[in-house]
């Protein structure tokens, strides 16, 4: 699922009090004397002058490869190492600036990428990491390049939705008990009960409130879960598990257009779109979503003779709403591009592709190829058709040939 939204999904960080033994303060700078070719000097433990000669690597990756409940894997790659090389992985809680001791961790080789999972962490909770290159000489620990802090946060304990019930048109009410440590939830519904990508939407609320409305739905029966999130320092989200399924009938839904109408878009794809009509669309020039739709419809019908074929001319339109939504899609995968057999009156069958969008967890029908072989270019028929309705009866289903953005 790409931005999706206004915030995302993804990492990790550390410490607690669990850390029982052992916890030292020990990020303070080493105050290391250098000679004139940057060996640091030091001592024996009989007193006798030494020289290390350290070369300490760059990070090239700090970053959280995966989370739980519990635990939060790092991962950090180095520009290069030494066979005595170690780390001492540092952490810190919640908005606290004080690093503390977790591990030292000395790999078995002088591999450039590592991994380590901090355990027996707090659910919903922030952290901050930190790691320290050292190099072991004369049985000693030489400290010589730090990391940046990176952020992460445990995920909280799953919820569990009490309600989800009709309110009036197009809206359903959900009701779910809280979840310690969450910043927000991630409202997820569905025409589908297995929760099929294409199928499915999300919203976010960014509130620690138990309920939310979901508006603009069309009239059909609906499954819904929530998912808590934290926020780490960086203001990224870190998911839980899905809670339970709660489902209920839409009575009166939104019309198609009303729907369509409520996924803004911000006119950033205006350029692409340009640039793939020819100068013949400008969605600069029309106020709703629906109408820039429309614009970007009729124009590849009216030219759809200039195509080569129906994947072509499709593949065209798709790549066009694509641009149209950009940022503000609600999900991955509701673009897509399927194959089969369109089966005229005459009951013969050609080899067809045609374009498939979902809104409010719903497949229509996008055809401006066919609507150009009826030259009729301002018309509608093959514009937003209901699978299931008498029009798409003709579209001899054999599967997906192409998504866009997500979907597998």
């Amino acid at each position: 699922m790409k931005k999706l939204l206004s915030t995302f999904i993804a990492l990790v960080l550390m410490i607690s009090t669990v850390f029982s033994t052992g916890i030292i303060n020990a990020f303070a700078e080493e105050n290391y004397q250098y000679d004139e070719y940057g060996s640091i000097i030091d001592y024996d433990e009989n007193g006798e002058k030494i020289f290390i000669d350290v070369n300490g690597p760059e990070f090239e990756k700090t970053e959280i490869s995966s989370y739980t409940e519990s635990s939060i894997q790092l991962l950090w790659e180095i520009s290069f190492g030494d066979n005595d090389q170690g780390f001492e992985i540092l952490a810190a809680e919640g908005n606290s600036k004080e690093f503390k001791h977790i591990k030292y961790y000395n790999p078995k080789n002088d591999d450039y990428e590592f991994k380590y999972t901090v355990k027996n962490l707090k659910p919903g909770t922030k952290y901050a990491f930190k790691i320290r290159y050292y190099e072991t000489h004369y049985n000693k620990k030489y400290f010589v390049v730090d990391s940046k802090p990176f952020y992460a946060a445990t995920c909280p304990k799953k919820t569990k939705v009490t309600s989800a019930k009709y309110k009036s048109k197009g809206k359903v009410k959900l009701k779910w008990k809280k979840a310690k440590g969450a910043d927000g939830y991630m409202i997820v519904y569905s025409t589908s009960k297995k929760f099929y990508s294409e199928y499915t939407n999300f919203e976010f609320s960014e509130s620690k409130k138990n309920k939310y409305t979901v508006s603009h739905l069309s009239n059909s029966k609906y499954y819904f879960k929530v998912v808590p999130y934290t926020n780490s320092a960086d203001k990224q989200a870190y998911l839980g598990k899905n809670s339970n399924v709660k489902n209920t009938k839409v009575k009166k839904g939104y019309t198609l257009k009303q729907i369509i109408n409520h996924y803004k878009t911000d006119n950033s794809g205006r350029k692409e779109i340009l640039d793939i009509t020819k100068k013949g669309v400008d969605i600069k020039k029309h106020k709703t979503t629906y109408d820039k739709m429309m614009a970007i419809y009729k124009w590849h019908a009216k030219h759809s003779a200039d195509f080569r074929s129906c994947m072509d001319c499709n593949m065209s339109f798709n790549d066009c709403i694509d641009y149209l939504f950009g940022k503000n899609r609600r999900y991955d995968g509701f673009i897509l591009l399927a194959a089969g057999n369109y089966q005229n009156r005459s009951g013969s069958k050609e080899i067809h592709k045609w374009s498939v969008l979902f809104f409010a967890g719903k497949a229509y029908i996008f055809d401006p190829r066919m609507q150009g072989n009826i030259k009729d270019y301002n018309g509608t028929k093959y514009f937003a058709v209901p699978y299931g309705s008498s029009t798409s009866k003709s579209y001899l289903f054999e599967g997906w040939m192409l998504g866009w953005r997500g979907f597998e």
